[in-house]
This record gives structure tokens, sequence and C-alpha cells, in this order.
């Protein structure tokens, strides 16, 4: 994990520590128990015993449980953010993180400096380098961290963490 990964999981830490909260759970684990199963060998089996598509399994839209991939609808309107596609987003209470999928971490990174710089924040802390970008804004309402990664399973992206100061 390079530093600029490790600066984000730290926003992120932070975030939830100082709301209180976590990331919304499901009663037994989305898709089921974990390692139930036996193998011929005695040993247990680390599969989940149950398909991800099982019965048992909540699907997208189950009332109560939230869409988290799309904006939420409490997301600030004067908060702007990059085009791409929500690998995640979730409002916490007093804050929210989103994660967009981009094409090139770079241009997005200079892109979302640009919109919030635009909007009348000023930037605190911005670093650029090979790996990914990092920057600390605040303005109005909200304090933003915005990061950028290459490196992980879902390709370059960018991640927003917004909170209320």
């Amino acid at each position: 994990m390079n530093s600029i990964q490790k600066c984000a999981v730290a926003a992120l830490v932070v975030v939830l520590s100082l709301t209180g909260c976590a990331l919304p759970t499901i009663a037994g684990g989305v898709g089921g128990s974990q390692g139930g199963g036996q193998s011929g060998g005695g040993e247990q089996d680390p599969r989940p015993t149950t398909e991800p598509d099982a019965p048992d399994a909540p699907a997208p839209d189950t009332p109560g449980i939230p869409d988290m991939t799309q904006l939420p609808a409490s997301f600030p309107a004067d908060v702007p953010i990059v085009e791409g596609d929500v690998v995640l987003a979730v409002d916490m209470g007093s804050g929210w993180t989103v994660i967009l999928a981009v094409g090139d971490t770079q241009s997005a990174f200079a892109d979302a400096s640009g919109r919030l710089t635009g909007a009348g924040f000023t930037a605190v802390v911005e670093q650029s380098g090979a790996s990914g970008s990092i920057g600390s804004y605040t303005g109005g309402e909200y304090d933003v961290q915005v990061t950028t990664s290459d490196a992980g399973a879902d390709g370059p992206t960018i991640t927003y963490v917004v909170t209320s100061h």
C-alpha cells in the first residue's frame, strides 16, 4: 500500500471514528455465512456456504438497504464532483464518502481541484505523484478530502470524503 492509499484509508477511518458511524451492515452478512461447509478431508471449507444469488442474499433493491452505487440525495449540491461511475457512495450522517471510477487519475484530480476551487473552496494541501494524488479543501460548510489511486480492484478511482465543519 503506497502512502497516498494509506492517507485515504486513514482519512476514512478518522471520519468514521469522528462520526461514530460505520458502513451499514446486513444481519448475517451479504451472501450468507462464511466457512460453514466441510471439505472431503474434514477441514473447514473457507468458501461461503451460500452463493451470492441464493434466496437468503438480499436483492439490491431490498427496502431498508441503501443503494450505495448512487450518489445519496443528501450529498451537498455545493460540493462539485468530477464525472465518473459511482463505485461506492455512503451518507454517514455527518459526512459522505464517494468513490468514483475515472479514466485517468491525474486528469480527474486536476478536474476535481479546479471544480472545488472554482466553487469557492480553498486548497489547504495538494500533492500529486506517480501513484496518485491527495488534496484537502475547505469552504462554505464543508471540508473535502480528495484522493486518487490506480491500484484498486475498480481501476483508476477518485475518492471524496466530505464532512461538515
